[in-house]
């Protein structure tokens, strides 16, 4: 009799149940085995980190100390601290320097977390040894984008990255100014209506920055007709996006890792919005599509494109239409649908945080707005882009709110080939040796948390965390160390990434800031109650900040607007 035969044979009836215990406990065993291995047994000897004390070369054995693992969101792109830790990211900086390896819950998996200048310029500087991060791939496969930018690599990304490029470029951000302009002026007339306004009472902006986004997506990204717009197609598609989000936002991380074997309600349903998008996507497409194929045939030369002024996903059929472009720099329809979700997302993240914040930022500082004024009221009233880009206190009030206001609190890369990256701040390790290099191996993930980069007293002075757009003026950040020093894309922070895996669009957040700041300025004084008590509040460990008014978290932040009386 073979050894299972004896086995099943000596418990008789209750072999199923026996068998069932022995592997509940072989599973708990290879769970326990699993944590060893990731926790304890595999050494990180490579890297500064308090919990190598396992290999050799360590003396400490104070485990206290060590820097907490992470716990990782369901939505795999944001990283949170659990409540036994109440430390955040900045109070970890200033334990244990600008360069750390941190173990990320739940497989404890290695990820280099840094501020320090030199290591980011490096990582900035050599694409081909840090790609995109994988897990932003798998993210946004499994949202069902298989084609979307963050989410591709090699080739098909930088074909997918000229296009976006080509589409925002600022040739193209010339032709679509006027539009932004528009679009903010309709802004301001509704605010102007608006009875809080004529009484000069505190009241919520935030529809109004709403207003904003779906305009600039109704006619820079979609270029809708008014006709289309009156019609209610902007209101269709916000409401097909409000849906997908509210289901994203559902999801817990087991309909993500279940949903091939037992699809849960929730995953069925995000799925289905996911194709209401892709299909209202498809749409657009054959309809722009249709419309270039009637206007110009089949012989459309790129140069006939960037004075044209189209919005943004008709220039991205135009490029992937013309004749004088070869056919491996072009993109697949299916790759053009899966990032009309990521152009509306993104648009919609920058603008509303970015524009809210211009607006609070004018509030509460009157003497900035009364400076913007001055500049800004020498301009025609229907500026050029070139105009307001040579007005220089306007650009260096857009770089400190993209430096200490920024939507995103990292960017996520992944080393493809080990290397030897430079350190600006050395490190001191556990057995008391400095090192100014750190070998990163191949697979390692590197996170830079780019609101801790924009508290660099060295990059920006003894007062990081006042805003002070005149830091900006004279090249002054660039000579401390800023925007050379980092590689950066734009100005002197990371706000927009650097290196060639930089946004590839950042002059059409730059280009819609601009018309709303002077819309606003030159139209309204902006101000805020006497009574309100407006502060940051940091409410997790990567220091992602939400306001409080009067000691209560807010979801909006009153403002006043009066109007100013123009000149005849």
């Amino acid at each position: 009799m073979s050894a299972f035969g004896l086995y099943r044979s000596s418990f008789g009836e209750l072999f199923p149940v026996i068998a069932a215990l022995d592997i509940a406990v072989a599973g708990l065993l290879l769970g326990v085995a699993w944590i060893l291995r990731a926790r304890v047994l595999t050494p990180y000897n490579h890297l500064p980190c308090e919990r190598c004390n396992f290999h050799p070369s360590f003396t400490r054995t104070d485990h206290s100390s060590a820097p907490p693992g992470l716990s990782l969101k369901h939505d795999h792109s944001s990283l949170s601290l659990g409540k036994p830790y109440g430390s955040t990211w900045r109070e970890w900086f200033k334990t244990y320097g600008s360069t750390m390896l941190i173990r990320v819950a739940p497989y404890y998996r290695p990820v280099i977390l840094t501020k320090d200048p030199s290591f980011i310029r490096h990582v900035f500087a050599n694409i081909n040894d840090f790609e995109g991060s994988p897990r932003f791939s798998k993210a946004f496969k499994l949202m069902g984008l298989n084609g979307a930018l963050p989410g591709v690599h090699g080739e098909r990304r930088q074909r997918i990255r000229a296009v976006y490029g080509r589409s925002a470029s600022l040739a193209a951000m010339r032709a679509k100014f006027p539009q932004m302009l528009k679009v903010a002026n309709k802004v301001k007339q509704e605010i102007s209506q608006a009875s809080e306004v004529v009484n000069g009472q505190p009241f919520n902006p935030a529809p109004h920055v709403i207003a904003f986004q779906m305009g600039i997506l109704s006619k820079i990204v979609f270029g809708f007709t008014d006709e289309e717009i009156v019609n209610g197609k902007p209101k269709e598609f916000q409401d097909i996006l409000a849906e997908y989000l509210k289901s994203r936002q559902s999801l817990r991380w087991w309909d993500l890792h279940t949903h091939r074997i037992l699809p849960s309600g929730r995953w069925r349903k995000h799925q289905h919005n996911r194709r209401c998008i892709a299909n209202f996507g498809k749409r657009v497409l054959r309809e722009k599509q249709a419309k270039i194929t009637g206007a110009f045939g089949h012989d459309l030369k790129v140069e006939e494109i960037d004075e044209m002024g189209d919005d943004i996903i008709t220039s991205w059929c135009r490029y992937n239409m013309a004749n004088d472009i070869p056919e491996n720099q072009k993109i697949s329809d299916e790759d053009l649908v899966d990032n009309v979700p990521l152009a509306i997302i993104a648009t919609m993240d920058v603008s509303r945080l970015i524009d809210t914040e211009i607006l609070h930022r004018l509030a509460i500082s009157p003497d900035i707005q009364a400076r913007l004024r001055d500049e800004l009221s020498a301009l025609p009233d229907e500026p050029s882009l070139e105009d307001l880009s040579k007005v220089k206190y306007l650009e260096a009030f857009i770089e400190e709110i993209v430096r200490i206001n920024n939507p995103y609190t990292t960017i996520e890369r992944t080393c493809t080939r080990t290397s030897v990256v430079p350190l600006r701040d050395p490190i001191q390790m556990s057995n008391g040796k400095t090192v100014d290099s750190i070998t990163v191996h191949a697979g390692t993930d590197v996170s830079v948390a780019v609101y801790q980069v924009a508290q660099d007293e060295s990059l920006y002075g003894s007062d990081p965390e006042a805003f002070r757009p005149e830091r900006h003026l004279g090249g002054s950040c660039e000579k401390v160390d800023g925007g050379v020093a980092l590689h950066a894309a734009w100005g002197s922070s990371v706000g927009f990434s650097g290196g060639g895996r930089g946004c590839p669009v950042y002059q059409f957040p730059l280009a819609f800031m601009r018309a709303f700041i002077f819309v606003m300025v030159r139209s309204f004084e902006i101000s805020e109650p006497k009574d309100q008590n407006v502060e940051v509040w940091t409410h997790t460990v990567a220091d992602i900040r939400q306001w409080k008014i009067n000691g209560k978290v807010a979801t909006y932040i009153p403002t006043i607007f009066t109007p100013i009386i123009q000149d005849e």
